[in-house]
């Protein structure tokens, strides 16, 4: 595979994620934080499991493509990308993307384990968990996608919390 084709993969991959992603939080925005019914439970956590899928699909191609599966330049390509957008050469962002997909594999096996008629959790897990989600998916935002990106990325963020905070009341 050449790496244009895997460029294409790794750009396309992340943003079906996180539209995977925003499908799932509307629909527990709509719902009241958690979906009560079974059918809006079951969207959910299919879009969120596909969205764990192509996350991994994601992190595959990159690493296998972009990175030559060697960690020491992805971290580099990690450091310097934080540098030109926050002035600090850090790549232990990586480490970070390393424990989201973890989490986010045990996210998913925990819903499919628990079944959707029992998916009631913690409202301070589930709102950690978008917390966090939100958090990861506006840096690589910002740090890895293109300039115009940020202009998208921070309406939609404020839209989702002006969401959450109508649903509030």
């Amino acid at each position: 595979m050449t790496e244009d084709i895997a460029l294409v993969v790794v750009h396309w991959t992340a943003r079906l994620m996180v539209l995977c992603y925003l499908l799932r939080v509307m629909i527990d925005l709509r719902s009241g934080s958690l979906p009560s019914d079974n059918a809006s439970q079951s969207r959910a956590r299919m879009l969120w499991t596909i969205g764990c899928g192509l996350f991994l699909i994601h992190l595959s191609f990159a690493f296998a493509f972009i990175h030559h599966f060697d960690h020491a330049h992805a971290y580099q390509h990690t450091a310097e990308r934080t540098a030109k957008v926050i002035g600090v050469e850090w790549g232990g962002g990586i480490y970070v993307n390393h424990a989201f997909a973890i989490f986010w594999i045990y996210d998913v096996i925990r819903w499919w384990t628990r079944g959707v008629e029992s998916a009631r959790i913690p409202g301070s897990y589930f709102w950690t968990v978008h917390g966090v989600f939100a958090f990861m998916f506006l840096n690589a935002t910002i740090v890895f996608g293109p300039r115009y990106w940020i202009w998208i990325a921070l309406p939609v963020a404020a839209l989702l919390i002006a969401a959450y905070v109508s649903r509030k009341r």
